[in-house]
């Protein structure tokens, strides 16, 4: 089954953002859950926080529970086949977004691997498609 989702450009960046939080936890990103926020105002409330080396420490413990094998500073490439495919899938679904979003809102291009044509690293699933509509 295929489905065709018609979203707004603000949309498809909170779903490029998810995706790419998503996929990164699974990697073993586990700094993600208080670092990389897409909110500013979000990564500055963390960091000032007075709490924050201890959220930092907590993060830490969890990580060397879940995934004993790493290093605190280490985590899984988006191909190690030890990942879930969702991983794969959700990174694949993030390039797709991201191209579409950066030819439409630089249609002369730029340098960077936002204007990379996506690469499949899913295992299961061919890359989605993505257009831009007019209204």
């Amino acid at each position: 089954m295929k489905y065709q989702l018609e979203i707004t450009e603000n949309q498809a960046q909170i779903i490029e953002n998810a995706l790419d939080f998503y996929s990164r936890i699974q990697m073993g990103q586990f700094d993600e859950l208080i670092s990389n926020f897409s909110s500013p105002l979000y990564k500055d409330l963390l960091k000032n926080n007075p709490d924050y080396d201890k959220l930092k420490f907590y993060i830490n413990e969890l990580k060397k529970e879940i995934l004993p094998e790493l290093s605190i500073n280490s985590f899984y490439s988006i191909g190690n086949k030890s990942r879930p495919d969702s991983s794969r899938i959700s990174f694949d679904l993030i390039q797709v977004i991201r191209y579409r979003l950066s030819w439409d809102k630089y249609p002369e291009g730029g340098i960077g691997v936002n204007f990379d044509k996506p690469m499949k690293f899913s295992t299961t699933e061919s890359l989605a498609k993505i257009k831009k509509i007019e209204e």
